[in-house]
Order: structure tokens, then sequence, then C-alpha cells
């Protein structure tokens, strides 16, 4: 479970004093913990590791975000600071999908008989949900129908 892995790589990360890691992850796992909040209550239960990416996800949303803006207002050093932080952060993800794989997907929901595009998207992203990013899928369906990749 990636759960344990965090926890694991804290412990490895605070013996070995890389505080870059230590903070990330700490703040990945307080941020797993409101989610888990948030869904479960106070359920004893771990949470499955397609919550987990979920969350892992969003933060890397919000370092990609945060990298952009630093980047416009000449912030080098937290740019830096992020970009460390967002590797961390996707080294916890699988590998995602490439195009090619995305767009065989889209194709069979859209030969299931779905055109519009919120259709294509929702039925997608149910079949690719924890495999690949919203933004990536979104790009795909748009470019097959817009450019008649479809069947």
């Amino acid at each position: 479970m990636i759960i344990e892995k965090l926890r694991s790589d804290l412990i490895e990360g605070q013996k070995a004093r890389d505080t870059i890691r230590v903070e990330t992850i700490r703040f990945l796992l307080s941020a797993l913990k409101y989610f888990h909040i948030d869904k479960y209550g106070a359920q004893k239960i771990e949470l499955p590791d397609e919550d987990v990416i979920t969350v892992i996800r969003k933060q890397v949303k919000q370092r990609e975000e945060s990298i952009d803006a630093f980047k416009k207002g000449n912030r080098s050093d937290l740019v830096e600071k992020e970009e460390k932080e967002l590797a961390i952060l996707r080294s916890y993800l699988p590998a995602e999908l490439t195009d090619e794989e995305i767009e065989k997907v889209v194709k069979e929901v859209v030969a299931s008989g779905q055109t519009a595009f919120g259709a294509v998207m929702g039925a997608s992203m149910g079949k690719l949900k924890g495999k690949v990013s919203g933004d990536r899928v979104s790009a795909v369906v748009k470019n097959c129908l817009h450019n008649g990749k479809l069947p």
C-alpha cells in the first residue's frame, strides 16, 4: 500500500535528515488524513490506493500551479523548492498511460454510443480513474471529437 510506503519513507527521510522529503511527506500524510475524515469520518479503515493516488494527483497539480505562479513572479528560490517537492510526489504515482492508450479507451466509449463531450469524459474517466489525470483525458477527448479520430 502507498500509505505504508509513505510512512517508511518518512522515517528514512528523518534518519537521513532530508528536510524537503520529510516536509513533503508530512504535508501529504496530513492531506490524506483530511481526505479520510471527509470521506470516511471516524471509521478505522485504511485509505485504498485509489484514494491515495487521487490526493497525490491533487497535490501534484497544486505544485505545478505554484511553480507557474512563482516563475511569473521571478521567485526562482521557491520554484526550485516546489520542483523538488513535485518530484517527490510524482515518485509515488504509478506510471501514467500513453495518449494512445487513453485514445483507445475514448474510442471504446464513443463506440458504445456516447458522442457528447461531457458524456465521453465521464465514461472515460470512470474507466481511467487513478491511471491518468483528467487534464490529459480531456485533451485526448477534445482531439478525438474535433479532429475526427473516432470510429
